[in-house]
Formats: C-alpha cells, structure tokens, sequence
C-alpha cells in the first residue's frame, strides 16, 4: 500500500511538469532558441521533486519535528470543549506517545504513562483488552467503553511505516461522560414535562409554539400537530380583549412572570377554568422563549373537598368517626402545651373495655363494630364539647379533660365514663350488659411528657382490671402501687437493691432475615418480699425524681455486664445488649463512665452495650439528647431510640441524632394488622430509617403475619411473645442454644 502510494505521487508530479513545460513552450517562443538549457533545467527540478516525494523520511527526524507540539496543541484546543486524549502504541504494546486534556487524563502525568503495556494497564477490563488486541492486530475500529467512572468513545486506526510495515497503532479517545450525564438529565426532564398533570407550552421570541406536553392535549383537546408553528400556546381564554393581552405583555417585560386564573374553551367548544402562570426566559437580556403552564381547576371545590376527606380520614377512625391515635397525640401534646403555660393541670382516660374478645367471639365481629360505634356515641355524650374522646386501636378509647380544678372532678368525669355502661347495649331485639375499666393519669402529677403520662394512665387501666374490672383507678402522685392496688413505700424501694429483690429478665431480639437471635434486653423487675412482683411501669416514672434513678441504673449496667460476661464463658455471641435510660441519666454525670467501668470490668465490648432513649426523652430536648449521645459514643456505646412514633411526631429529627437503631412503638406493630394507615406510617418509618443507615426493631410481636409484614416492609430485627417472654439470667443461654439447634 506504502510503495503504491508513492507511485501515484511520482506521477502527478511528472504530470505537472510536463504540463508546466508544455505551457511555456506554446506561451513563449524564445524558449526554442535555449531549448536545450531550458528542458534541462526543467527535467533537473523534476528529478529533485521526485527524490523528495519518493524517498522516506527517517523515522527519528519525525519524532523530532513538531508534529507531536501540533498534535498537543490540537489536542488540547479540542479539550477544551471536548476532553480528549491522543495515544500512540508501538508494536508491543507499550505507549510511545500520550496528549490530550487533563481532565480526560485523570490528571495523571504523561511521564508516568510513557512505556506503560497497555495490555497490562486494561487486563482487569475484558472489553477494552480485546478492543486493544484487535487494534494491535491491525484492525481499524471504533469502540464505546467504560474506564474507571468515565466514558470514552476510543477510534483505533494502525500505524504504518513508508515501506508498509506496521509500527504500532494510534487511538483518539473522546470522553463522553458529560455528554451521556446531560443526555441523562435531558431525558429526565423530557419524562418529567410529559408525565405532570399541568399543561405546558414552550414559544419562540415571536410567540410561535415550538412544543407542548401531553396534558396541554388532554385539558384543550388540541394535539401538538395543531399548535407547533402557530401563535396558539395559551388556552383559548374567554372574553379576554387585548387590554388583557397587553397587561400579560407589561406584566413579562416588568416582572418576568404573570399568573391568574382564566375562563378558557376546549377544543370540543366547552368551558373550563384554568390556573395560568407564563414567564419567559432571557437570554443577553433578550426574550428568547416563553414559558406558558396552566392546569383545568374546574373542580377545584370537588378537589378540596376531597382533601378535606383525606384528612379527616388520615385523623379520624373509620369505624366510630373518632379522632384516631394521630389525633389524639396532637391534641394531647397541644393540651399539655397549654397546661404547662398556664400553670393548670389535665386528666388521661384509658377506657379499655372488659372482655371485649368474647362478645367478638360469640357475636361476631359486625356485631362487635356495632358495639363499637355505640360505646364512642355514648362517650361522646358524657363528655364536653371541648374535651376529646378518641378511639386508639380496637378496644381501646382515650379521653383527655383539659382544666382539671380538683381531685374531685377527676374522680367525677371517671364515674361519668363508666357509667356510660350501666344501661345495657341493645341490638336487633337483644340486650347486652358490658363494663369498662378506666385508667387515670394527670399532668404533671404523674407525667410531665407524653410517653411517661400515658405509661401511667395505661399502668392505671391495668389495675383497674386487677381490682376486678368494671371501675376506674388513678396513680398517686407520691406513692407508687403494685400490681394488687397496694401501697409502695419509697424507703422499700431504696432498700430492694441492698435486698437483692431487683432482677433483669431478659427478652430475646431476632434477626428477620436469618431467624437467629442477634441479642437481647434487658427489662428490670422487683420481686418485693410483700407484694410479689412490681413491674417498672408502675415504679419508675414515680420515682424517677426521687434520687433512686442514678443508683438503679448502676446496679442494672453492673448486672448485665457481669451476665454478658458469663454467658460468654459459655460458648454464647451476642451483637448487642440493650438496657433503658431514663431522664436523668441523660443529664451529665457518672452514669456512662460507670457504664464503661463495668463493661471494662466484665469484658463487654462497648460497642456490644445499645442504650435506648424514650422517644418522648429525646424530643424534650435535641441538644440534650445530641450530647448524650456524643459522650455515649466518646466510650464506645451505640444509642438506640425506644418507643419510636408514640409521639406522633414528625420522623426527620432523625438527622439529627446520630444513633444505630430505633426501636418501633409497640402499638405501632399491634395495630398494623388492623389499620392500613399504621402499615403506610410502618413503611414510611423503615424506609425513611433504611436511608438513614439505621436499623429497625418491631416491638411487640405476637403473630406470625405481624412478622413477615415487618420483614417485607424491611424491618431488621424484632422482639415479642412470639419468640419468647422474658427470661432469667439462666433460662436465656438454654432458650439461645435450643434455637441454634432446632
């Protein structure tokens, strides 16, 4: 091909001279006198031309002409506007020359490149090796391929020495990653434009339609075919003068923009309304394109309405038309706001009704929902226009009484709710006797935030059942009560741990996707030598500013490290542990250094140590909470926050704190299967907490369905009576070893 390429060259340029000679003997006759000395001349010049063309140039002096600054050059003034590298390989495969633009070069040194095989540098990549063994082969191509995070467009073409042989090959690679991330953005926004509900239309500077979307042809009826070209971008607007057109026109020269609301026809000739917003877009300065969006607001009210539907559904229970556990927390939190700013004091009615299960049974749940529905009705009545009476989950009503005066008037409005139940409940002909027992709790008295005033109206509830159902009971604001509705003296409290009467039980949390248990909390009881056991719930939140806390939370931090350390010793790997903290156990002080001294102690990773935080705790205060948090990892322990949703709260504070887990309210889990809101705020929850790098913990489980729900939805781990109930120290290593060997 070379030796061809020079024959060719040789001719045209014998073929010039003889047409050179040919001219000047016709244009001058002189030259016939000196024909000799002219045709010899001529034939000499000729001989030199055709050296030149036909001889190679040594390779050498090509690489040291300024070819290759050209090349850079070129390759650099493309760059600019374009990243692109130009690379020569020799025979061997090994880089001789390398040009082009930092940024497509990765900002990597040509002089680390030089001599670099190429084959070895694109091994790893088995598409750009076999683009690289085609080009050494002589072929001449062009490839699309991936290096590291960008995208090149490679044209490889040989190399050929003057007499044919092939030295090697070149390749021009463009980077094509702007261009593939634009074209990605472009198509996004097309998608994007076609797929919203609002009409638009794109003009030129002289008002002609250059495009519309797929709703501008859905709300006037007129395709794109139809307007493209033509001064039709706005909707047909009625009665619209051109005083109206001209005040658009000021309205865009002044502000850019103008918005209102037109009477517009269809294509179809009907009539509809249209919310109209156009601006347009300078460029210099000058109007370039106008931007027209409107959307059809003919059933704007139909559309309200709805909204307004949505929310009362999103607020209120379906069954009873009661404010739902949304609500109630929103009112409740709203009502304890004004309490606290007032001075004034509010009362919680947990009304669970009794034996509600059987009368499902016997009756039948339609039968039930009638129940249901007459019981809120009944309350409703019994209770003043300005209090709320709520309905939570299933069986379970709430009422709050703002502006108590008196222990009187709270005892008053509890014997008004049970006695809702003294008249029988009659259907179809039947009359059916039902009860209710009420638990009361009061702000402050027995809470001043909501999760530890609803633990108390809740614990109260429970005590009321024990004294045998049908009645009310309220929490003291100084003594707590046991299980039985007995008296418990603070000083038999302070004496319990010297005593040895507290425990911790110990409740297994599973991994939902393996089935095994990834570790456990730890939950405090008080076996009280009079009164048998005392469950937390009905001591804590009463005693927590009495200055027995910080001693309790010692004691428990001791025990469960001394535990963890044992069930170690016998062959048994925990993640993570996890014990409560209360209110003050947040303020600075020696807990979390005990904490540490006492893992140190017993060989309990920190990390193996989760502290969980009531969600009500964290949200008191977030830079209390943050700090907490901060030193708590300072000593190597993970924080966990508890009861996540039992304020109703919105979820974003989450960014804020900087913990491992959130542990799921337990009746977020128990009403799950019964209300497809609680499902819908479940997968908002874990998703929102899956973002965030955060583990999820259902709490609560009783059901099989309850746990493949939370396993579906993403959830990583659970905890409840369907793996097991709280252990001793000693039953949950045998509980751990039978389910690694089921």
């Amino acid at each position: 091909m070379a030796t061809l390429n020079t024959t060719i060259r040789i001719l045209l340029v014998t073929l010039l001279f003889a047409g050179l000679g040919f001219a000047l003997y016709v244009l001058y006759g002189g030259v016939r006198a000196h024909g000799g000395y002219f045709y010899g001349l001529l034939v000499s010049v000729w001989l030199v031309a055709v050296l030149i063309v036909a001889l190679p140039v040594p390779r050498n002096l090509v690489q040291r002409s300024d070819g290759a600054l050209e090349r850079q050059f070129l390759m650099d003034s493309l760059g600019a506007y374009s990243p692109v590298v130009y690379t020569s390989v020799d025979r061997d495969g090994r880089i001789t020359e390398i040009s082009g633009s930092a940024l497509a070069m990765g900002g990597i040194a040509v002089d680390d490149l030089i001599g670099i095989s190429v084959p070895d540098l694109v091994a790893s990549d088995s598409l750009l090796a076999a683009d690289v063994q085609r080009a050494l082969a002589g072929e001449h191509f062009v490839s699309e391929r991936q290096f590291g995070e960008r995208y090149y467009r490679h044209h490889f073409f040989p190399v050929y020495s003057r007499s044919g042989e092939m030295l090697g090959y070149s390749c021009v690679s463009i980077d094509l990653s702007q261009e593939r991330t634009l074209n990605a953005e472009v198509n996004l926004l097309r998608e994007l434009l076609q797929n919203t509900t609002d009409a638009i239309s794109v003009a030129d500077r002289h008002h002609r339609v250059v495009g519309v979307n797929q709703a501008f042809t859905t709300i006037t009826g007129f395709s794109g075919d139809e307007v493209i070209g033509r001064k039709a971008g706005l909707p047909l607007i009625e009665d619209a003068g051109p005083g109206f057109y001209r005040e658009i026109l000021r309205q865009l020269r002044q502000r850019g923009v103008w918005q209102g609301e037109v009477r517009a026809r269809r294509k179809s000739g009907e009539l509809y309304s249209a919310n109209l917003t156009l601006s347009v877009i300078r460029e210099n300065g000058v109007p370039a394109h106008y931007l027209c969006f409107f959307s059809d607001i003919t059933d704007l009210s139909d559309i309200r309405r709805s909204q307004a539907e949505l929310q009362y559904q999103v607020n209120h229970d379906h069954l009873t038309g009661l404010p739902n556990r949304r609500l109630f927390l929103d009112r409740l939190d709203q009502a304890m706001k004004r309490a606290k700013r007032l001075g004034g004091r509010l009362a919680v009615y947990f009304v669970d009704l009794d034996n509600f299960k059987l009368i499902n049974d016997a009756h039948g749940h339609q039968f039930g929902d009638e129940v249901l529905k007459n019981v809120g009705a009944r309350l409703q009545m019994a209770m003043r226009d300005m209090d709320t009476v709520a309905r939570l989950a299933g069986d379970e009503f709430t009422v709050i009484v703002e502006s108590i005066a008196d222990r009187d008037q709270i005892l008053s409005v509890a014997r008004k709710i049970v006695d809702c139940f003294a008249i029988p409940f009659e259907f179809d002909g039947s009359a059916l006797e039902l009860s209710a027992s009420v638990g009361i709790g009061v702000y402050p008295d027995d809470g001043d935030d909501i999760l530890s005033l609803l633990h108390g109206a809740d614990a109260a509830m429970y005590k009321a059942k024990a004294q045998g159902r049908n009645g009310f009971f309220e929490l003291s604001d100084s003594l707590g009560l046991d299980g039985n509705g007995k008296l418990v003296q603070l000083s038999d409290l302070r004496l319990a741990i010297h005593r040895e009467q507290m425990e911790l039980l110990y409740q297994p949390l599973v991994d939902l996707q393996t089935g095994a248990i990834a570790g456990c909390e730890a939950l405090l009881r008080w076996n009280h030598g009079v009164l048998g056991v005392v469950s937390p719930r009905d001591f804590l939140p009463l005693v927590e500013d009495k200055g027995v806390i910080p001693e309790l939370g010692s004691w428990v931090v001791h025990e469960m490290s001394g535990r963890y350390n044992l069930w170690c010793a016998q062959g048994m790997a925990l993640d993570f542990v996890s014990i409560n903290v209360g209110r003050q156990q947040l303020e600075p002080g020696p807990f979390l250094d005990n904490a540490r001294d006492a893992a140190e102690m017993n060989s309990l990773p920190p990390g193996a140590l989760m502290l969980d935080i009531p969600e009500t705790l964290a949200l008191a205060d977030l830079a209390k909470t943050r700090n907490f948090i901060a030193r708590a990892h300072d000593r190597g322990f993970v924080c966990a926050i508890n009861d996540f949703g039992a304020t109703g709260k919105p979820f974003d504070y989450l960014r804020e704190l900087p913990v491992a887990m959130i542990k799921l309210d337990q009746r977020l889990v128990s009403g799950s299967r019964l209300s497809s809101d609680l499902q819908l705020m479940l997968n908002a929850i874990i998703t929102l907490a899956n973002l965030l790098g955060i583990r999820v913990l259902g709490v609560g489980v009783e059901q099989t369905r309850q746990e493949t729900l939370l396993r579906d939805l993403g959830c990583h781990y659970a905890q409840g009576y369907l793996y097991a109930r709280p252990l001793s120290g000693d039953q949950f290593p045998v509980f751990v070893q039978a389910q690694q060997t089921a």
